[in-house]
């Protein structure tokens, strides 16, 4: 891609943004936004193209939130990353609108980017480790949004079976998770 490709599909991308802050909760249409035909494929590049931008938003984000729990004990990684989530989703409502609204697109393209959100941030909430089987980091991280408060309209089904039925079970768990670390800081900071 050279730079004129990339400048078309940034402003494509901008436009999207811009006509769905207008138009909340609607389906993009091609043929309303300028120059969207030429820059992007079909609806899963663009959401390729959105999750991309929403992640590289993200990370930053999530990074000095966790610098900022690593300077403050009292401050936990789970409530760091989910302030950092939540902020971001705070600041461009437009974006995570178009997210939500399309997040029960099954497609391999759309399911691989809202599997890389999952793994940030579970890895990042310090709720999985990088050696555990990717689908359980995955599983871990969608029930971490899930308890974050995100209202998607749905997800990607997972190959073994559909994540919609086990995000309540893996909600229970993730609570126990945070509930068991809570406890042993809290032990920890008695004994000391």
């Amino acid at each position: 891609m050279g730079w004129n490709d990339f400048y078309q599909r940034r402003g494509a991308l901008l436009a999207v943004l811009e006509w769905y802050a207008r138009n909340p909760g609607s389906t993009i249409r091609f043929d309303e936004i300028p120059g969207l035909h030429e820059a992007y494929r079909d609806r899963e590049d663009l959401l390729r193209a959105l999750h991309c931008r929403w992640l590289l938003l993200l990370a930053p984000r999530i990074e000095l939130a966790l610098d900022a729990a690593a300077r403050h004990p009292s401050l936990d990684r789970v409530v760091a990353v989910t302030r950092a989530w939540r902020e971001l989703a705070a600041s461009e409502p437009a974006l995570r609108g178009v997210l939500d609204e399309y997040a029960g697109v099954n497609s391999q393209g759309v399911c691989t980017a809202w599997a890389a959100e999952h793994r940030l941030l579970a890895l990042a909430a310090g709720l999985a480790e990088p050696d555990q089987a990717p689908e359980e980091v995955i599983r871990i991280g969608a029930a971490f949004l899930t308890m974050v408060g995100h209202q998607g309209r749905g997800r990607c089904v997972s190959r073994r079976r559909g994540l919609p039925a086990t995000l309540l079970r893996e909600g229970r768990n993730l609570l126990t998770r945070i509930n068991e670390r809570m406890r042993r800081r809290t032990t920890k900071n008695q004994c000391q």
